[in-house]
C-alpha cells in the first residue's frame, strides 16, 4: 500500500520500496535478524521525510527496521494479514501507532482492506470513509440529519476501533510501545454542525442534482471538525482503554516544521506539506521514543 506514495512522490523523494513475504514496504530493507517492527499509517511510513523516526531509531540502536506502515492503514489491516503478524512477532519489539478511527468498519461502511477505502454497505459500491462521513455530516445522506443516528454511529465506530486495536495488541507477543503521533492531544471533542445549514444543503443538492450546495467536499471543514485531526475520532477515553494492553505509552503532540517546503529533484517548488509530519517532527518523536525503546530492549 506504500507504493502509491512512491508513484505520487517520485519527483520529490525515493522511499526505497522493497518486497518482503508479499508485502510492499518502505526501506531501508530488512537485512538482519534483530529488528524493530513499526505499525501505523502515513505518519509512521514517513511521507515527505528522508529519515522517518523508524529509520533514526534503527541507526541509533544498530537494529534492523521493519516499517510496515502506509497511508490509511488501520488495525484491521494487520489483523487480516498473517504475514505481517508473523514478521511482527519475530521482532525484538513493536512500535504501534494509534491509527485513525475512520479506518474501521461500522454499520454504514465496510473497510475491505483494513484502511479508509471500502464499500458502502447500503449498495456494496466502492467508497471511502471520508465520503461516508461527509455525506452524513453535510446532510447529503438524510440519516445524518438525525443527531441520534450520528451519535450512535460514532459510538459504534469507536467501540469497533478499540476492540480491533486491543485484539491487535494482544496478538503481538513481543514488547510493544503504543505511540500517539499527532498535531493534537487525545483530549478531542467532536463538533456537531448546526442542523439547519445541513437541511438547506441537502435541499440545494437535491434540487440541482448535486451541482449546488453550501459547501463542497474538497474544502469542507465540518467533516474535519467532526472527525478531528489524525488519528480521526480517537479521544482520550479510547487511548486510556488501549494503554493497559501495551508495555509503554509515548505521546507526541506538535507541528514543528510545518508547513514543510517541497521541491522536486529538479528544483521546482511545489505546494508545501501542511498535513504529514515534517522531518523535524520525526526527529522529535525519535527523541521521545528512544529512552522508552531502550528500556524495553534492556
Amino acid at each position: 500500500m506504500g507504493k502509491f506514495y512512491q508513484d505520487w512522490d517520485i519527483e520529490i523523494i525515493n522511499y526505497d520500496m522493497y518486497s518482503l513475504q508479499g508485502l510492499d514496504l518502505r526501506g531501508p530493507a530488512l537485512t538482519q535478524p534483530d529488528y524493530i517492527a513499526y505499525l501505523g499509517a502515513a505518519q509512521t511510513f514517513g511521507r515527505y521525510c528522508h529519515e522517518p523516526f523508524p529509520t533514526l531509531l534503527g541507526q541509533q540502536l544498530q537494529l534492523g527496521t521493519l516499517n510496515l506502515a502506509s497511508g490509511g492503514k488501520g488495525p484491521q489491516y494487520y489483523l487480516q494479514n498473517p504475514a505481517a503478524l508473523e514478521l511482527i512477532n519475530q521482532a525484538k519489539l513493536a512500535v504501534v501507532q494509534v491509527m485513525s478511527g475512520r479506518s474501521i468498519s461500522n454499520s454504514v461502511f465496510e473497510s475491505t482492506r483494513g484502511g479508509r477505502s471500502g464499500l458502502r454497505r447500503s449498495n456494496g459500491k466502492k467508497t471511502t470513509a471520508n465520503v461516508i462521513f461527509y455525506e452524513l455530516v453535510s446532510g447529503r445522506d438524510e440519516r445524518g440529519l438525525d443527531p441520534t443516528f450520528l451519535q450512535q454511529l460514532l459510538a459504534e465506530t469507536r467501540h469497533n476501533y478499540v476492540t480491533a486495536m486491543v485484539e491487535l495488541l494482544e496478538k503481538i507477543h513481543v514488547p510493544t510501545v503504543l505511540l500517539w503521533f499527532s498535531v493534537r492531544s487525545p483530549a478531542y471533542q467532536e463538533i456537531y454542525p448546526p442542523l439547519w445549514p445541513r437541511r438547506i444543503n441537502r435541499w440545494l443538492e437535491q434540487m440541482s442534482q448535486g451541482k449546488l450546495g453550501l459547501w463542497r467536499r474538497r474544502n469542507e471543514t465540518r467533516v474535519e471538525q467532526f472527525l478531528g485531526d489524525f488519528p480521526h475520532l480517537v479521544n482520550q477515553a479510547m487511548v486510556d482503554q488501549l494503554k493497559p494492553h501495551s508495555d509503554c505509552y509515548v505521546e507526541y503532540v506538535g507541528q514543528s516544521g510545518l508547513p514543510q517546503p517541497l521541491k522536486t529533484y529538479g528544483g521546482q517548488s511545489l505546494a508545501p506539506n501542511i498535513y504529514y509530519p515534517s522531518p523535524q517532527m520525526h526527529r522529535d518523536v525519535y527523541a521521545k521514543l528512544l529512552p522508552a525503546v531502550q528500556t524495553l530492549l534492556s
